[in-house]
This record gives C-alpha cells, structure tokens and sequence, in this order.
C-alpha cells in the first residue's frame, strides 16, 4: 500500500466517523426530545388517529404533538396514512424502521440501569475509575 492510499483510507474512515458522529448526534437529539419516545410508545401497538394520540398522552399540546410527529415522520418511523374515507380520516402508524428501534432501545434502557450508579455524575469518588493521562 503506497503512502498516498493509506492517506486516502485514513481521509474515508475519517469522513465516515464524522458523518457517523453526525448521524448519532441527530437521532440522539430526536429521541431525546421530550415527546419522542411517548409517542412512539403509544403507536407501538397499533395505529392512532391525532386525537387518539393527544388524549393518550397527558401534558402534550398539540402544537407539540404535530411537531413532533412531523419530524418522526421526516425520520421515517412513523407513516402518516390517510384513508379514503368520508370525512378523509388520518392514522399515524410505526414504519418497519420505527419498530426496529425498540430491540436497542430496551438494551439501552438495560444498559443504563446497569451502570446507573457511574452514569450523570451519581458515581462516589471510591467507585470511579482512576483517571489516565
């Protein structure tokens, strides 16, 4: 491998980890939006109708809520269908991607409650570990 390759692989693995940094940035942003997971918790069983929803979930506006299934909608977890019926009747739903999501989820929550004594600061000085460097 010729140093000028090796440059080029570093620059794409480079690229790649930022634009993977980006990535994660974004849908840790989403889903840590005050509504995000309410609401995908709520269509995770079946389809709901806008009021539905906001009466399912105490203390969403609906301003908030509309925002919120916009962008889950922008994100592709949510489809927004609308049935030919008189009057038009309009159903939010969980894409497939949006499904997918709740396996790492649960192994997050898992996860986080494991080392729930180190995470946020809640770790005493005797249970962490010594600093390098």
């Amino acid at each position: 491998m010729t140093a000028h390759s090796l440059e080029q692989e570093i620059d794409t693995q480079g690229h790649a980890a930022a634009n993977g940094a980006t990535l994660m940035r974004s849908l840790f942003s989403l889903l840590g939006e005050k509504w995000t997971l309410t609401v995908l918790t709520a269509l995770r069983t079946d389809r709901r109708r806008f009021s539905e929803l906001k009466r399912e979930i105490p203390g969403v506006s609906q301003r908030m809520l509309a925002q919120t299934l916009r962008e889950l909608e922008r994100a592709h977890f949510v489809d927004r269908v609308v049935l030919s019926t008189t009057p038009p009747r309009v159903e939010y739903a969980l894409t497939d991607l949006g499904r997918g999501l709740f396996p790492h989820l649960r192994a997050m929550r898992e996860w986080a409650l494991l080392h729930e004594d180190k995470l946020f600061g809640t770790a005493t000085p005797q249970t962490l570990p010594p600093q390098s460097g």
